[in-house]
């Protein structure tokens, strides 16, 4: 069982893109022994827990990323395998779209509980009833929320520059300097700022009602 769910893994980051990472990759604290991420479908959840575990996983063989809605998880339970793992010698249990597992509560409350030399992080739905839950599980996981691309992600995504956040306070007190710089970097590249403004506001409307995936949303235009 562990030697299949190994080499999905292995299957799946080593063919993961670590050139763009979402806002959100930096702020997370891996430390925590549960970290739920939310957020819609489509919005890089899966992405970024890739790129964790190419990056800031555990050794080889003491990181295991699963997805809820395997078949191999349907048939062995969640449980089963995080506590095989644990026996293995495994340190970080990440899981993905946990969601879709019947009854998720009830079995990561077991596993957190039972397991605690295990840390865990899952992804799911930004629909995901954790503190109404049967077992609240909100006292014992650090929550984050991943939110849709924005405007500065699909820039960084679209002319493959750096560019850097800017404050709200700097935006309203220098909006004419930023806006500026950010058509001179988009003409650099060939590009217009406006049309890829009117673009991303295209795309991520698509994003938002049809689940497009972060990946796709490069212009080319």
């Amino acid at each position: 069982m562990l030697s299949e769910l190994f080499e999905i893994q292995h299957e799946l980051s080593g063919n993961i893109d670590l050139s763009f990472k979402r806002y959100l990759y930096e702020t997370i604290n891996c430390d925590s022994r549960l970290i739920m991420i939310t957020g819609s479908r489509g919005v890089g959840k899966t992405t970024l827990l890739l790129q964790y575990l190419r990056e800031k996983g555990a050794t080889p063989g003491e990181s295991l990323y699963i997805s809820a809605d395997n078949i191999l998880v349907d048939s062995h339970g969640l449980f089963r395998i995080a506590s095989e793992f644990h026996k293995f010698g495994g340190r970080v249990l990440i899981i993905d779209e946990i969601h879709k597992y019947p009854d998720w509560f009830r079995e990561l409350k077991n596993i957190y509980d039972s397991l605690p030399k295990l840390n865990i992080i899952v992804s799911g739905s930004s629909s995901l009833d954790i503190i109404k839950g049967r077992y609240d599980l909100s006292r014992r996981a650090v929550l984050y929320a991943l939110k849709g691309l924005s405007f500065r992600a699909f820039l960084i995504l679209n002319l493959g520059k750096d560019i850097r956040r800017v404050s709200l306070k700097k935006i309203l007190s220098r909006h004419v300097k930023i806006s500026r710089d950010l058509k001179e970097t988009a003409e650099k590249s060939g590009r217009k700022i406006l049309r890829l403004f009117a673009v991303s506001k295209f795309v991520l409307t698509l994003q938002l009602h049809k689940n497009i995936p972060c990946r796709l949303m490069q212009h080319q235009g």
